[in-house]
């Protein structure tokens, strides 16, 4: 070793007494480190004799014991075949329901099972003997990236072998602030499976030179700036599939140039940049390559592997005829299932193509946003494709395995029509205006063969007339939001929808009459909010519906005058509110409620005399709040409710004149509030017995001298 220009060993004044003293204790473990490359019976011989004769015998016998203790190993028995967790103490513990959840729903439970009990931790940071000289493990591992990884990876430098599978999970939101190379892991040379996932700062996958065969599976996914698979170059064997899933930044599988057999198949989807798989040049069979949505409707092999016949499925034709038919077994559920469902972006335009940030911001805007659990826009995972390219790339769009975005903008025309391949979005598909308000868009038509979406959102677009081009959605995995349409003039067009798994949201679209296109919908998984609908005069388009699991807002409908099209309803699952619907004059939509288990908020309904419809009414879960109603007399119909379980609020109701109705009421859970009713007594005896019902805030105001805040 070349000791030239080490210029540390120098005192300041020039003295190397203090350079001859770091000598000194340094030796001693430079020869163990040289010793322990020779093996273990060599190191602790070769380490005493290089003790020099200064070293105390008390500071001899520690070092050898040290020695002794790197040799063995950790003890027996530190670890038995369940999966250990490792990870860096400072970063905080690890999120295992997370990784469980990542993991294939199928097949996660046996590539590395996470659930109580089955696993156990161990803090790199914290050390202790059970890490000195680890060499193997009996069960899997789990390296969790909480953004200090690197700090304690090092510490398996003396790992070889893994009896289970082989998993890098990186901590959602790291980004490039996380474990940026797989170095310390180079001395590991077998595994079951190799799973990396969410590790955003990898760009490669250089230290894992010394794995040549993998007897399971080989899965990388949701790698933001992996770029090319470099590090597996010593990979010749996997006894399963091949998975590459929503590897953005992917552009070649440069590093499995000598990867001969694959006893499964290769899936790729969600690869925004990957175009081919050239340079698996010594593949000599492939039973399957299923691919979607990845940088080319289908991705080029080698010309050798190519002519001997892979049974390719250029945007996957078995996947796109089970999402076409969810119904028959294709096991698409809510937001459609893990083993589909990527988080890629295909993002459609014509003429100059957005800003993504733009893009990204401008879905977010909306209330409610396009969700970033439901749609991110970024570089790394969106691929553009142009309307109207010379390369017609739009018209090999088949089954989308992540979300679809069109951008609206007055280059993109008044209909859909080059998107008629598109047959099923396992995330969300979601039509926008440009932020400019450019969008001349007329029509859906183009989307007809779409029979699955995971979310659709319908936003901002001034000139769209109906629903047409969405006839054949059959299942809908999430939400329906169609916000800020103001020429829609009907929802017909619409398919045979029976279920919305999660909001059925429509604001905005003053020229909306009819709801019809969802005569067929009988629950709603989440909420119902139809707000700013000034021209809608009718509820019947929803008389099949019989559950909502949320909530149910009614806002601002000025010419609707009665809820009866509700008539099916009979469960809500959290509150009711009808607000400020100038000429809503019948309840009778709500007739069938028993209970409700959040709010009840009546307000601003200047055309309600009386609650007649909702006799049945026996339980407001938290509050009650009437308010605002200058045409309501009493309180007759509420002759059931027997609880409040939070405020009870009467304000504001400048006809009310007496608060019959509420006889049965026997609790109230929280403050009573009366207050600027000017017809009503405030002293009443039904007024005092009601603001005595009060659990933990008191009562206030009076029948119409007190001067409360409006609600």
């Amino acid at each position: 070793m070349d000791w030239r220009g080490q210029r540390g060993c120098y005192s300041a004044g020039g003295d190397m007494r203090s350079g001859r003293a770091l000598a000194a204790r340094a030796a001693p473990l430079l020869v163990l480190g040289l010793a322990l490359a020779l093996g273990p019976s060599v190191a602790v011989a070769g380490f005493v004799e290089g003790l020099s004769a200064s070293t105390s015998t008390a500071a001899r016998r520690g070092l050898l014991q040290q020695s002794q203790a790197a040799a063995a190993g950790p003890p027996a028995g530190c670890f038995d075949t369940r999966p250990v967790v490792a990870y860096a103490g400072s970063g905080g513990p690890p999120d295992l329901k997370e990784v469980a959840a990542a993991l294939p729903f199928d097949t996660g439970a046996q590539l590395l099972p996470l659930g109580a009990r089955q696993a156990v931790l161990l803090d790199l940071e914290a050390g202790g003997p059970c890490t000195v000289g680890l060499t193997s493990l009996p069960g899997a591992l789990l390296l969790y990236d909480n953004g200090t990884l690197d700090r304690a990876l090092p510490r398996l430098a003396a790992l070889r072998a893994v009896g289970g599978s082989l998993m890098l999970y990186g901590k959602a939101g790291l980004g490039d602030g996380g474990l940026k190379s797989l170095q310390p892991l180079q001395g590991v040379s077998s595994a079951k499976n190799l799973l990396i996932y969410n590790m955003d700062a990898l760009v490669d996958l250089k230290g894992l030179e010394a794995i040549s065969a993998l007897p399971g599976q080989l899965i990388l996914s949701d790698n933001a700036r992996l770029r090319s698979l470099k590090g597996l170059d010593g990979l010749t064997s996997v006894g399963g599939d091949v998975a590459l899933l929503s590897n953005q930044a992917l552009t070649s599988v440069q590093g499995l140039g000598k990867l001969r057999t694959i006893g499964g198949q290769i899936v790729a989807k969600g690869n925004g940049n990957l175009r081919d798989l050239l340079p698996l040049t010594s593949l000599t069979s492939l039973g399957r390559i299923t691919e979607t949505n990845n940088g080319d409707g289908r991705l080029e092999l080698p010309p050798a592997l190519a002519a001997r016949g892979a049974d390719g499925a250029g945007g996957s034709a078995a996947a796109a005829a089970a999402a076409a038919a969810p119904a028959a077994g294709a096991g698409i559920s809510g937001g459609g299932t893990r083993a589909q469902l990527d988080a890629s972006v295909v993002l459609v335009y014509a003429g100059q193509a957005p800003d993504l940030d733009d893009v990204n911001e401008w879905l977010q805007d909306f209330m409610p946003p396009m969700d970033k659990d439901k749609i991110d826009v970024r570089p790394y995972n969106t691929r553009l494709v142009n309307m109207y390219g010379a390369a017609e790339e739009v018209k090999k769009l088949g089954v989308i395995t992540g979300s679809l975005v069109v951008w609206s903008n007055a280059d993109l025309g008044r209909g859909l029509w080059p998107l008629s391949g598109v047959t099923a979005v396992y995330g969300a598909l979601v039509v926008v205006g440009a932020t400019d308000g450019s969008s001349v868009l007329e029509t859906l038509q183009g989307l007809d063969n779409v029979q699955y979406a995971g979310t659709v959102g319908i936003l901002s677009l001034p000139r769209l007339k109906d629903f047409s081009g969405l006839g054949s959605l059959a299942a809908l995995g999430g939400d329906f939001n169609v916000l800020f349409c103001p020429s829609l003039a009907s929802s017909r067009g619409l398919g045979p929808l029976t279920s919305v798994y999660s909001d059925l949201w429509i604001q905005g679209c003053g020229s909306l009459k009819d709801l019809d296109g969802f005569k067929g919908v009988r629950n709603i998984g989440a909420s119902l909010h139809l707000d700013q609908l000034a021209s809608l005069s009718s509820l019947d388009g929803l008389a099949a519906l019989e559950s909502v699991f949320g909530e149910i807002l009614i806002r601002k409908c000025n010419l609707l005058s009665s809820t009866s099209g509700l008539k099916s309803l009979a469960y809500v699952g959290k509150s009711v509110a009808v607000l400020w619907d100038t000429q809503l004059n019948d309840l009778s939509g709500l007739s069938r409620l028993k209970s409700v288990p959040s709010d009840v908020m009546l307000s601003g309904l200047p055309a309600l005399t009386n609650l007649g419809q909702l006799s049945d009414l026996s339980s407001v879960g938290l509050n009650l709040v009437i308010s605002d109603n200058t045409g309501l007399k009493d309180l007759s119909g509420l002759g059931a409710l027997k609880r409040v379980g939070g405020l009870l609020s009467i304000a504001n109701n400048n006809g009310l004149q007496s608060l019959k109705g509420l006889e049965g009421l026997q609790s109230v859970g929280g403050p009573v509030n009366i207050a600027n009713n000017p017809s009503l007594p405030g002293d009443s005896a039904e007024a005092s017995r009601i603001r005595g019902l009060a659990q933990g805030g008191g009562s206030g105001g009076g029948g119409g001298g007190a001067q409360q805040k409006k609600l």
